[in-house]
């Protein structure tokens, strides 16, 4: 249906037609549901070389696409081509929307996550720190971004050999999804299991 949709407002429009761009965007994030990466990136390409020369490097459309093309490195193991673009993301949201909007608190997120793949996890480490804060500020501790946003500052915590904080972190975040999701919950136990983890190596270790 969206590879139709594309096809008719190309042939009708032209590619460079402001309503053929969201077409693109749309059956790339189709590609991406599939798996399909690579046709993503071609798509997603185009919509970041459109949006640069009609609405200027700086326009949020620019933006956000040089982010999805970013998260399609990602997922096609380009890390450093994605590092490059998200490093540039988080740049412009800093500038253009501040410290504190969603949109650069993702571009941060994201950002991490790449240098965690890279095993640059001091890196990742300092970012997530930083989102965790401003997520508990900004949306409170119970806060489904502001639990996940633990999560992932555990899980860097444990590859970074801070194990004590990895625990005291990841008992709060368990606390907040069984308070918020009910402890049978499957996101509930799946921290559950990870929690149970950290306590038994922490155990092993302090024996």
């Amino acid at each position: 249906m969206e590879a139709e949709v594309l096809k008719q407002r190309t042939g009708l429009l032209g590619v460079d037609h402001p309503a053929t761009i969201p077409a693109s965007t749309n059956l790339a994030a189709t590609y991406t549901r599939l798996g399909r990466y690579s046709e993503a990136e071609v798509l997603l390409l185009d919509v970041l070389k459109h949006n640069t020369e009609s609405l200027g490097v700086d326009h949020p459309n620019t933006i956000h696409a040089s982010a999805n093309l970013a998260a399609t490195y990602g997922r096609l193991g380009r890390y450093a081509e994605a590092e490059a673009l998200e490093v540039e993301v988080l740049k412009q949201r800093t500038k253009l929307l501040g410290v504190d909007h969603p949109d650069t608190i993702l571009a941060s997120a994201n950002l991490a996550v790449t240098y965690s793949r890279f095993g640059r996890h001091a890196e990742a480490e300092d970012l997530r720190e930083d989102v965790l804060q401003r997520r508990m500020r900004l949306l409170g501790d119970r806060h489904p971004d502001t639990l996940y946003a633990m999560l992932r500052l555990t899980s860097t915590y444990k590859r970074t050999q801070r194990r004590p904080e990895a625990l005291g972190l990841a008992t709060k975040a368990h606390l907040g999804y069984v308070e918020t999701l009910g402890e049978n919950h499957p996101d509930s136990l799946k921290v559950a299991a990870f929690l149970a983890s950290l306590t038994k190596k922490q155990s092993v270790k302090s024996g």
